[in-house]
């Protein structure tokens, strides 16, 4: 039988993520949907000890342009500017 839980699980062994960098590619399209993904990215992140400098978001038009975008993103990372395209 189908579980028909709503509540989302909780994990609570979230490891470190104090001094590294994080990339984050997200749509604007369906942005309701795609804002609260990425609220409950940040929130984790935080909560592994990640400061808000060492992530970069980077907002493309809609899914169709993510994976150009986070290959843009990764071949940018290791001057960690912010790459040219839509940024958050």
């Amino acid at each position: 039988m189908a579980n028909t839980t709503t509540s989302v699980p909780q994990n609570t062994d979230i490891p470190s993520g104090v001094g590294r960098r994080f990339g984050i590619v997200a749509a604007q399209w369906h942005h309701e949907i795609v804002d609260a993904l990425l609220h409950g990215a940040m929130t984790t992140l935080r909560e592994a000890g990640v400061r808000d400098q060492d992530v970069i978001i980077v907002r493309c038009p809609g899914s169709f342009e993510i994976p150009v975008c986070a290959v843009t993103l990764a071949r940018t990372s290791n001057t960690f500017h912010r790459p040219l395209l839509t940024p958050s």
